[in-house]
């Protein structure tokens, strides 16, 4: 009687699962790949179409809003977007364990004349530590009065554009936690007098 020595061998299925897993992995490293370029397009486009209406208040006020505020929706508070301050929105910037920036009331009715929508940002996060990490886009006030516009990147999908809306990238800044944060100058608070 002859026997039958159909089916595959040990060393051939290895080979088949060696390669199905490489296959696999290959997937997934382009698919967060993709899904962290479409996080930055959107937070991209979000900040160009702010910059748009920031341009359109300055034209017809003389200068920019002068409160600082997050731009968009969705804003958690605190570093891990679970920690709650009382009722009030969260917040996209941390300086240090008293100062941040937060979603301004004041600054949103101000520009309700010149955007129709409320651009929001992916929510990524840009860190140092606990107390000095960024969220978001933001319009933010520094030295001298001088407006700007900060947004967080995913850094492995890319690098901050030059510019945005026709502002240019004034720094870029790697975090600890290897994202970016991209700041734009965008012009003084002082009005025309």
């Amino acid at each position: 009687m002859k026997k039958s020595t159909s089916g595959f061998t040990i060393i051939e299925l290895l080979v088949v699962i060696v390669i199905v897993a490489l296959l696999a992995i290959v997937s997934f490293v382009s698919f967060n790949g993709a899904t962290d370029r479409a996080r930055n397009a959107q937070t991209i486009n979000a900040a160009a179409q702010w910059a748009k209406a920031l341009k359109t208040y300055q034209a017809r006020n003389g200068g920019y809003p002068s409160i600082a505020s997050c731009l968009g929706d969705n804003y958690k508070w605190g570093i891990n977007s679970s920690a709650t301050q009382g009722t009030e929105v969260g917040q996209c910037r941390q300086d240090n364990a008293s100062v941040g920036v937060r979603v301004e009331a004041t600054f949103y009715t101000a520009m309700a004349p010149y955007i129709t929508s409320n651009p929001t940002p992916a929510m990524t996060l840009a860190s140092n530590s606990s107390t000095l990490w960024y969220r978001g886009l933001y319009y933010y006030i520094g030295a001298g009065n001088v407006a700007r516009l900060d947004l967080t990147l995913t850094k492995g999908a890319g690098t901050c554009p030059s510019d945005i809306g026709g502002y240019a990238r004034i720094a870029t800044n790697t975090m600890t936690n290897g994202n970016l944060m991209c700041a734009y100058t965008i012009g003084s608070t002082v009005g025309y007098d």
